[in-house]
């Protein structure tokens, strides 16, 4: 079922607890758990973000990680033009109407420089506390820990959001919620061009599609693991119009993909790299790879569909389609779209007569194979 919009929760500059009414409000909604159970006594990683010298449970508006004695790691929807002297991070705390745990300042606020307000990828930040907090930090998941997410996997989500699809509903207790991983596949047949599996990844709850995540719990973590394996591999990112609703299921920022940024940032320890194959396959015979446009079409934004076929296909990693006019020359990595198929959404082209170029790229970023070229004439709707 695809969804064509999708709304986020981020902070204003006064701080309120609501969606901001920007383009990237027209897209996504920021979630919260609903459907979960207080968590006893709660993980002493996570931490909520509040207002700076205001009461921490009427406040609270995003959740975070603590990744390193004085950092902590939340989504960039969040805190993205915020003033720091606005934001006190919450720790060791499961209860924000307590005194429990420690309030600390935040003294500087680091947005992934990719970060997109428009379409909300790279949806990660990193927030310098002015002190060392005494809780412990979750260790980040790497590119080796894949089996953490695969589908089906068991995940466990925290925060203090919504436990219902009505404002004022959230909890003054953390909770958690138990979840599912969905496979790649999953997540683009229900968000299609929305989700991408290069910087996210997605889960559903088991109890027709709770518990899940609600406004309020955007930026907060979510667990792949157990023990000493547990890892940080997940950030509440956005989800559907209503909390728990399975065709809509919660999409997280992919901690892998951005494991590195945050430990450069926050002074975390970086995951180890996966370690290499001791018995490397050899190079699959790319010569005959072939590439086609499926599909081509224009209407608010802008479609370009590639199919690849010939010996060697399956060595394709990934497909980047250039679009040419003029002085214009602009290059779009396509997402997959099935087995040997990709979709590159290209947004609006220029009108005239235009170059299209499609060129497959091995797993070493190499062009391999016969390229797909076309010219198209695009014309006002």
């Amino acid at each position: 079922m695809a969804r064509t919009l999708r709304f986020t929760l981020a902070l204003t500059t006064t701080l309120c607890a609501l969606a901001i009414p920007t383009a990237a409000a027209e897209a996504r909604i920021g979630p919260r758990v609903i459907g979960g159970a207080p968590s006893v006594p709660g993980p002493p990683f996570a931490a909520a973000l509040v207002q700076r010298g205001e009461d921490a449970f009427d406040t609270q508006f995003c959740a975070a990680t603590v990744v390193a004695p004085q950092a902590v790691v939340t989504a960039a929807h969040c805190v993205a033009g915020a003033p720091v002297n606005a934001i006190d991070v919450v720790s060791a705390r499961s209860r924000l109407s307590s005194a429990d745990g420690q309030r600390i300042p935040v003294s500087a606020i680091r947005v992934h420089p990719s970060y997109s307000e428009r379409t909300g990828r790279n949806d990660v930040a990193v927030l310098l506390l002015s002190q060392p907090t005494s809780a412990p930090a979750l260790p980040l998941a790497g590119a080796g820990e894949g089996g953490l997410t695969a589908g089906g996997a068991p995940v466990v989500l925290y925060g203090w959001g919504g436990v219902a699809n009505e404002r004022g509903s959230h909890s003054d207790e953390i909770r958690e919620g138990g979840m599912r991983m969905l496979s790649d596949q999953s997540c683009r047949q229900l968000w299609e061009d929305l989700y991408s599996p290069v910087g996210e990844l997605c889960a559903v709850g088991p109890n027709a599609g709770k518990p899940d995540a609600c406004p309020g719990d955007s930026g907060g973590p979510l667990l792949g693991g157990q023990g000493f394996a547990a890892r940080l591999v997940g950030i509440v990112s956005f989800g559907g119009r209503i909390c728990g609703d399975p065709t809509a299921p919660t999409v997280f920022t992919r901690v892998s993909a951005y494991a590195g940024w945050i430990a450069q940032q926050s002074g975390a320890t970086a995951p180890p790299a996966p370690a290499p194959d001791p018995t490397p396959a050899p190079p699959a015979d790319t010569s005959t790879i072939r590439l086609r446009f499926t599909r081509i079409e224009c209407g608010v934004r802008c479609r370009v569909g590639v199919a690849a076929g010939g010996k060697g296909s399956q060595s394709i990693a990934s497909v980047n389609v250039r679009v040419r006019r003029g002085p214009v020359d602009r290059v779009f990595t396509a997402l997959p779209a099935g087995k040997l198929r990709w979709r590159a959404p290209v947004g609006l082209l220029p009108l005239g007569r235009v170059r299209i170029v499609a060129t497959a790229i091995d797993r070493d970023g190499r062009a391999i194979g016969r390229r797909a070229k076309t010219t198209v004439t695009v014309v006002p709707a």
